[in-house]
């Protein structure tokens, strides 16, 4: 995660840069007063950011983990849909971002393919897309915390 944003305060005025990598936080404040101005204070911080993004390994694209998630499986998730007639249909959700950006979803009916097969599919999908994803951006590194299916899945890219 990279960002930088403008902070206005009675006395301090500046540019914040902050970005995060494997956990860790770097972020750095550069005030307009000390850089000569408003265009020179975000030049500087430009600046320093793009120096640490080179120094630093590229931003993982596998979220970690998501707390309101109780199938235990990042990326597959139980959503209920009321259909047209107001009935609740229940199905499983695999979803991922492409590497262009865009979130996409495949899901699977519980009243069509039942409760434990539907899940089944939808990790299943979620697993062979994690794989790849991976073998398309060969840089991706997985940090410890990632979740099971991009470890396995790097893993058994290098035949361990």
């Amino acid at each position: 995660m990279q960002r930088h944003c403008r902070h206005v305060y009675r006395q301090n005025r500046g540019w914040h840069v902050a970005i995060r990598r494997k956990g860790r936080l770097r972020w750095r404040y550069f005030r307009d007063d000390a850089h000569a101005g408003r265009n020179r204070a975000l030049l500087c911080a430009l600046a320093w950011r793009d120096a640490q993004l080179r120094r630093l390994p590229p931003a993982t694209l596998i979220r970690t983990r998501y707390g309101p998630n109780t199938t235990g499986v990042v990326g597959v998730q139980l959503a209920r849909d009321r259909t047209r007639g107001g009935r609740i249909a229940p199905r499983y959700r695999a979803s991922w971002y492409e590497l262009d950006g865009r979130l996409r979803m495949r899901s699977f009916s519980v009243g069509k393919y039942g409760m434990t097969r539907a899940k089944a599919m939808a990790v299943e999908v979620r697993r062979q897309v994690v794989q790849r994803l991976l073998k398309e951006r060969k840089w991706l590194t997985v940090t410890a915390g990632a979740d099971a299916l991009a470890i396995r899945a790097r893993r058994s890219s290098r035949g361990r």
